[in-house]
């Protein structure tokens, strides 16, 4: 049944195309009609064969062709694919480039930033030999010397300031600073008294002296900040006349240094102290007044006071230092006042001795 059915789709098919209906409307018979599309079929083989035949060389030629042809496409191909695979290694090795230039130029900026840093650090740090030089040899008066100086003060306060943050290389210019800057101070002492001197000549005009000094007013800036146990010699008067006495065992664990005129003061107020102490317990305790009790001071203080005078005797003979001597000198005088306010006559005697000398 299904094969029947086959059949007559396949006819019904047949009889919709459109050279079969112009047949059966010719009314021309479909198996001759069929023969002779079979003998026109035959002659067109046998002519496409026989065209063949003659164009066999140019096919084959063709064949040769193509063949070459792809094999030269393979070639290409496997050479693109080559290309393609050297065009990605290289992409590979631009992006490596570029990631070390980008890396190169973070290093670049951080190294220039800290060179600018360390640049002025060990501007700042380094001593030079011109201001060796003009610090040791040149005179106070000429302007070398000044302009040395206020280099030399901006490195002992920078050298400072980098002490406190526990700076290691500050170590390597300490001494050198620190012997340039006494070696500054010393002459700027010196040149300061030299001006100071020239105001004890007669009809001395005071204000041509004092003009010059504003010139170099800078350099008791400097004492004033950098030595100011210089500087300020005459503060033992005032603010520290009645300070504490210096401790030895303290004073030298710590590494100080003090002037003489601050270890007379420390050692004539001690003095002052302890003498009007030991006068009035004598009186009060012993019942004693005027020569009496003068007579067991000085038996009780009595060597004392004779090591002290030989001590300051050979001191003055020893010494050049007036601006020292006139305010031990001063000091005397004050703390005699002082004792004036508590009745002891052997320690204002001696206090008169010490001044007489």
């Amino acid at each position: 049944m299904e094969v029947l059915k086959d059949l007559e789709f396949n006819i019904q098919e047949n009889m919709e195309d459109e050279l079969v209906q112009q047949a059966l409307m010719k009314g021309i018979d479909l198996r001759e009609y069929s023969k002779e599309i079979e003998d026109q079929l035959n002659d067109i083989e046998q002519a496409s064969i026989s065209d063949y035949l003659k164009e066999s060389s140019n096919i084959a030629s063709l064949h040769g062709q193509i063949v070459s042809c792809d094999s030269v496409l393979e070639r290409m191909e496997s050479m693109l694919e080559g290309f393609q695979l050297h065009l990605g290694n290289i992409s590979s090795e631009i992006h490596a480039l570029q990631q070390q230039s980008m890396q190169m130029n973070i290093k670049l900026k951080n190294r220039q930033a800290v060179r600018g840093e360390l640049s002025q650090y060990i501007d700042e740090l380094i001593v030079s030999e011109a201001m060796i030089n003009h610090i040791l040899e040149t005179k106070v008066t000429e302007r070398e010397f000044l302009e040395q100086l206020h280099e030399l003060n901006q490195k002992i306060n920078f050298v400072k300031e980098q002490s406190f943050k526990d700076s290691r290389s500050v170590h390597d210019v300490h001494g050198v600073i620190d012997k340039l800057k006494f070696k500054a101070v010393a002459k700027i002492r010196e040149f300061c008294l030299t001006k100071i001197n020239l105001f004890k000549k007669p009809l001395a005009n005071y204000q041509i002296t004092q003009n010059a000094l504003l010139k170099f007013k800078f350099y008791f800036e400097f004492i004033a900040c950098q030595a100011p146990q210089v500087a300020r010699r005459g503060d033992v008067l005032t603010a520290h006349l009645e300070s504490p006495a210096v401790v030895p065992h303290t004073a030298s664990k710590d590494d100080r240094k003090f002037s003489y005129e601050q270890l007379f003061r420390s050692i004539q107020f001690t003095l002052l102290d302890n003498a009007c102490r030991e006068y009035l317990f004598l009186s009060d305790f012993f019942m004693l007044s005027g020569a009496a009790a003068a007579e067991m001071f000085n038996a009780i203080l009595g060597k004392t006071l004779d090591i002290l005078l030989k001590e300051i005797d050979s001191h003055v003979k020893e010494t050049y230092d007036a601006i020292s001597l006139f305010i031990c000198v001063q000091l005397v005088n004050k703390y005699q006042l002082m004792a004036n306010f508590v009745p002891v006559g052997a320690g204002n005697a001696n206090m008169a001795t010490q001044n007489g000398r």
